[in-house]
């Protein structure tokens, strides 16, 4: 008799998903082809910022107090985008806004340890780089279980 296998996904996970994807869409829509980033890069980034919330805490997890700090700065971040059209403004917010979002993200994880020293660097980098392909298998695990067990 064969194993069942079940998906690493949760019920949340799954119904998140087609959320998720509308934000992408949100987002490469008001950002990406937009004339001016302006009001379209705070709506989506907003949004994605009360996904992420949304989600993270609902894993039962905490973020550190700096964390929210980085995540409310990230947020203020992301409004002169939308009050200033100088190039300078347009180039370096976004820039600021994702990287706060980076940290407010990084600081529901494991790494909180390492929060108030030049190690969150490297914490953000994982992050980005090796903690994206690190889960491609469950992603992958998780949709051939999903076909075989409808």
């Amino acid at each position: 008799m064969t194993e069942k296998q079940y998906s690493p996904l949760d019920k949340k996970d799954k119904f998140l998903f087609p959320v998720a994807l509308a934000l992408c869409f949100v987002f490469v829509d008001f950002v990406l082809f937009a004339k001016a980033i302006g009001l379209g890069f705070t709506l989506a980034y907003v949004l994605s910022f009360a996904f992420s919330t949304v989600y993270l805490l609902g894993k039962n997890q905490k973020p550190s107090p700096i964390g929210v700090v980085y995540g409310i700065l990230g947020v203020a971040s992301s409004i002169p985008v939308t009050l200033y059209n100088d190039s300078i403004t347009q180039f370096l917010m976004p820039i600021l806004a994702f990287g706060l979002y980076v940290l407010y993200c990084v600081s529901y994880t494991d790494e909180k340890q390492k929060f108030g020293s030049y190690k969150i660097m490297t914490a953000s980098f994982k992050a980005l780089t090796s903690g994206v392909f690190r889960a491609m298998p469950d992603v992958v695990g998780s949709v051939k279980a999903g076909e075989k067990k409808d």
